[in-house]
């Protein structure tokens, strides 16, 4: 079986002002967890900062999906916003090829916790792993 959680992308876009786009991701939290969706938020440091406040931390308690570019599968480069301390998921690299007709970002979790589980601090369980790239909503799947 799979379990599946869903990533709110807080990325530039058009959003308006910090306190109306506040309310609109607290909104977004609140009815996955009424649908009973199990909620996650991909953002970085700047995006989430003036999107809705560096230090505005409604969400801290949901795993965090933060892309940084630099082509390194770890959290070295990670730095406190919102509330994390640690993040779940790093996406370190754009898109790319796999070897066939499909693209995916590539993606990295630190592995040595039991594959399919989140553990107290946010941090998934499993390995390195790929995940496409989403629109709107980021989805992951996991065995």
């Amino acid at each position: 079986w799979y379990q599946r959680r869903v990533h709110g992308d807080i990325e530039p876009l058009h959003w308006k002002s910090q306190s109306e786009n506040r309310v609109f991701v607290q909104a977004m939290v609140d009815e996955a967890k009424k649908l009973g969706v199990s909620a996650g938020i991909y953002s970085n440091w700047n995006s989430w900062s003036e999107i809705v406040g560096k230090s505005w931390d409604c969400c801290s308690h949901l795993p965090l999906w933060y892309p940084h570019y630099d082509d390194r599968p770890s959290f070295s480069d990670f730095e406190a916003f919102g509330g994390w301390t640690r993040p779940a998921i790093k996406q370190y690299k754009g898109t790319s090829s796999i070897g066939c007709p499909v693209e995916v970002d590539m993606n990295w979790y630190p592995s040595g916790v039991e594959h399919g589980k989140w553990n107290a601090t946010g941090a998934p369980a499993g390995s390195e792993s790929l995940r496409g790239q989403g629109m709107a909503w980021r989805e992951q799947f996991r065995p």
